[in-house]
This record gives C-alpha cells, structure tokens and sequence, in this order.
C-alpha cells in the first residue's frame, strides 16, 4: 500500500463517524491528517496551514463544500471528493475533481488522494 510519507492532508468531513474512520485509515498510511467539520474551520485551516492535499466531503451541511473547493483551488492544494450519498446532484464546481461515491474503499482513496497530489498542475 502506498503511504502518505509525513504529507499533510485536509479531511473535511461533517458526519463524526466517517471522519474519525477515514481518519485513522489516512493516519496508518503516513499521512498527518487534520480533520475538521465545519465549512468555517475548513476555510480557516486552508488559509492558515501548509497543506500538501485534502479529501472534502462532497455534500457538507448548508452545501458549502463548493464554497471549500474553491478556496482549495486558490490556495493549489489538490484534492478530492468522497460522496457518502450514492444518489443526488453532485455541484457543478465540484465535478472537476475526482470523485469517489459510496461505496468506496479504502484503496480507492488512497489512489485518488494520491493521484491528485501527484498531478499538482490541476490543484
């Protein structure tokens, strides 16, 4: 398995359970994952954090997750999205980015999240 070798990795997850899973995954894998809930805490840890990539709930409470994306596109640090709803309408500013719906597992992930890091041209 491909490990995150010390990079720094932004988890945007509202739902606590599936954060604090994908979090001790992303962690065993030689990530340093900071893990945050809310639109706000997210937008604060991308202006003040060296970030190497971020995995970001595609449907946040109060859909601000395009609100997110776009701070982590101007800040060029790539990322993903994870949909834990395998039915609805995905945001137009979030279909240019990787998508992973449910289910997922967890090499799926660590494939996307590294592919994207790996491709930095398209934060």
């Amino acid at each position: 398995m491909t490990t995150g070798s010390g990079r720094w990795v932004l988890l945007v997850e509202d739902h606590a359970i599936v954060a604090c899973d994908l979090q001790r995954f992303l962690d065993g894998t030689g990530y340093h994952v900071v893990g945050v809930r809310s639109p706000d805490e997210a937008l604060d840890t991308i202006a003040n954090s060296q970030l190497d990539g971020a995995v970001l709930d595609v449907k946040l409470i109060g859909d601000a997750s395009p609100q997110v994306a776009d701070a982590l596109k101007a800040a060029k640090i790539p990322h993903i999205f994870i949909n834990g709803w395998a039915v609805g309408p995905i945001p137009e500013r979030c279909r240019e980015r990787p998508l992973l719906n449910n289910p997922y597992d967890y090499h799926s992930l660590l494939d996307a999240l590294n592919g994207a890091m790996a491709d930095k041209s398209n934060p």
